[in-house]
């Protein structure tokens, strides 16, 4: 029993000897088709894959912006908001009275403006109104304004309740508010600030963001009856904007992303051939170090996005459009004064460049929301000594031998 038991063995040993042998050269055999026993995952960090980076301003102003971000007075970068409305017509086309009804004096007015966001933890907030001159436009600048700030221009102040988050704020006015209003063609125009009992911020909405400031005109009309009777109408803005003290300008080795007028950053990507075309990205987290603290209203936080280009014509160029997959991802939130190194995840954008060999090798970097609110961070550009953007990758290569 125990000889043939050693027989049957050895011939099993033999039998799979021979199979093994034979099924190597057959197709179909594991060495092509099977998943190697090892898998190569390579982690590098390139410093000088990104070249002819730039940044342009101009791309959204104060004035086409969805809000009207206003600071404290006293804040590094203060800002107010400046609102003209259109003009009021010489009748009642639309009112309480009827139409065609003509207007024989002026009795009051009121102004509605909405508030999209604020410092949550600042108390005391208030709004204070000045009448402007309606010669302002989307030109005028804070040195254009100031001399129309000061006491004797006050018309009214809004107390902003320390538990409003967002909602519409009111304040009747009385006649004498614009004294100009007849020889301005029944136009009028004002100024907004801000005062808190400590550095904060709040943000007006406007007529890009379906919530514009709006003055209501409460007359005393000749009815068909003869009789003297109330009438009222309204007109929004015309213009809305706000205008700010500038931070100082970047230096010639700094990217500047955000501000009024927002500025954007173009990178542009000349990453190894073995990595974006012949590996299978897993990760890539582009880095960027700041140029200094980052800019803004105080207490305030904003997003920087990595958006991809169908294109790269420079400051024109046409962003790849969000989808519902896309659209929360190659961000990081920096708060105002953080001067942290900031770290986006990439991977979304860089993968298809493998795929897509027409795609721009090339993202641009805004924050989110632009132009609405003042914050601004400068990073260092490739041509800074220190502090120039890099990419870390982590890949997979595609074929045996391929390791950077």
């Amino acid at each position: 029993m125990w000889v043939s038991r050693r027989y049957i063995w050895c011939g099993l040993i033999i039998a799979l000897a021979v199979a093994c042998q034979e099924s190597i050269t057959a197709p179909g055999a594991c060495p092509d088709y099977c998943p190697p026993s090892r898998v190569d995952v390579f982690d590098s960090i390139l410093k000088s894959s990104i070249d002819r980076d730039s940044s342009f301003r101009g791309y959204v102003p104060a004035h086409a912006a969805e809000g009207l971000q206003l600071t404290t007075q006293g804040s590094s970068l203060e800002s107010r908001a400046v609102l003209r409305f259109f003009r009021f017509p010489e009748e009642l086309t639309q009112g309480v009275v009827g139409a065609g009804d003509s207007i024989v004096g002026l009795d009051s007015l009121r102004l509605d403006v909405a508030v999209r966001r604020r410092s949550p933890d600042v108390l005391g907030m208030e709004l204070v109104v000045h009448r402007l001159p309606v010669s302002v436009d989307s030109q005028t600048t804070y040195a254009d304004v100031v001399p129309f700030f000061h006491d004797s221009t006050i018309i009214a102040t809004l107390a902003v309740p320390d538990t409003l988050a967002s909602g519409k704020l009111s304040a009747r006015l009385d006649a004498s508010a614009f004294p100009t209003f007849e020889s301005d063609s029944l136009r009028a125009a004002v100024g907004v600030a801000l005062r808190a009992d400590s550095a904060g911020f709040l943000e007006l909405g406007t007529l890009e963001s379906d919530l514009p400031a709006v003055l209501n005109r409460f007359v005393k009309v000749d009815s068909a009856g003869g009789e003297t009777a109330e009438g009222t109408d309204a007109r929004p803005t015309e213009l809305d904007s706000y205008v700010a003290l500038a931070p100082p300008s970047p230096g010639p080795d700094a990217l500047a992303v955000g501000g009024i007028p927002s500025a954007r950053a173009i990178l542009r990507f000349d990453m190894p051939r073995a990595i974006v075309d012949s590996s299978d990205v897993v990760r890539a987290t582009l880095i960027l170090v700041p140029d200094g603290a980052a800019y803004g209203a105080p207490g305030d936080t904003f997003s920087v996005r990595a958006e991809g280009l169908t294109a790269d014509f420079g400051p024109k160029s046409p962003l790849v459009p969000p989808t519902a997959e896309t659209i929360a991802l190659g961000a990081a939130r920096v708060g105002v004064g953080a001067s942290d190194t900031v770290r986006i995840d990439i991977t979304h954008l860089v993968r298809p460049w493998r795929v897509d060999t027409l795609l721009a090798r090339s993202l641009m970097l805004r924050i989110v929301p632009e132009g609405a609110i003042l914050g601004e961070i400068r990073f260092g550009s490739s041509r800074a000594a220190i502090g120039a953007p890099a990419i870390r990758v982590t890949y997979m290569p595609l074929f045996p031998g391929v390791s950077q």
